[in-house]
C-alpha cells in the first residue's frame, strides 16, 4: 500500500422496535450509547457539546480506543472531531445527517487522552440515520481514513476498523431491538 492509498469503509443497518419511539434516542444520545455499549473497543467516549447555530447542533467527540496492538509496538489511538448534526424533515422522512471533521487548533486535546496517543483523522466521515417511522431506523456510516495518517500502524491492522467498527454497530441494533 502506497502512501496515497485511503481504507474505506462502508455500513448500513436497520433497526426496528415496535415498543420503542427510536426518534427519541437519536441524535447525540446515539454516539453515548455506542460508546457505553463498546467498552472493550472504546477506552473512553467523551461528547462535549456545543453552542449551537440554527439548525446545527455541533459537539466535540473524543474516542480513546483499547490499546489493541501494545505487544507489538504500535500506538494507541484516538479520534477527536468536531461532530455537526443537521437535522431535516422531508415528505415526513426525517434524517439526521452527522459530518465529523477533525478538530482545528482551537480544540484543546481532552484530558482523558494519554499523551503517547495518535490523532487519526476521518476523511470524508459521515452518518446519516433515517427515521423511516417512529420504530424503524436506517442507519448509513461512511468514512475513508488515509494511510498516511496511519504510518505508524502496521497495514495488517487496518482491516481491524471495519471489524470494530461492524461488531459495534451490531451490538446498538441488538441492544435497541431487544429492549
Amino acid at each position: 500500500m502506497n502512501s496515497s492509498e485511503t481504507h474505506m469503509f462502508s455500513k448500513n443497518i436497520c433497526i426496528k422496535n415496535n415498543k420503542l419511539n427510536m426518534e427519541k434516542i437519536v441524535g447525540f444520545n446515539l454516539i453515548t450509547l455506542i460508546g457505553e455499549l463498546n467498552s472493550d473497543i472504546c477506552k473512553n467516549v467523551e461528547l462535549t457539546k456545543l453552542k449551537n447555530n440554527n439548525s446545527t447542533k455541533s459537539a466535540l467527540l473524543t474516542v480513546v480506543l483499547q490499546h489493541f496492538f501494545e505487544d507489538v509496538g504500535c500506538p494507541q489511538v484516538y479520534i477527536q472531531s468536531l461532530v455537526q448534526m443537521h437535522q431535516t424533515t422531508q415528505n415526513n422522512l426525517v434524517t439526521y445527517r452527522f459530518t465529523m471533521e477533525p478538530c482545528t487548533s482551537q480544540h484543546v486535546k481532552l484530558h482523558d487522552v494519554p499523551t503517547h496517543c495518535l490523532q487519526v483523522f476521518a476523511e470524508c466521515a459521515e452518518c446519516v440515520v433515517e427515521c423511516i417511522s417512529l420504530h424503524h431506523l436506517k442507519i448509513s456510516i461512511n468514512f475513508k481514513i488515509e494511510k498516511t495518517q496511519l504510518e505508524q500502524v502496521p497495514t495488517f491492522a487496518l482491516p481491524l476498523i471495519n471489524t470494530l467498527t461492524l461488531k459495534g454497530l451490531q451490538r446498538v441494533k441488538d441492544f435497541i431491538e431487544n429492549m
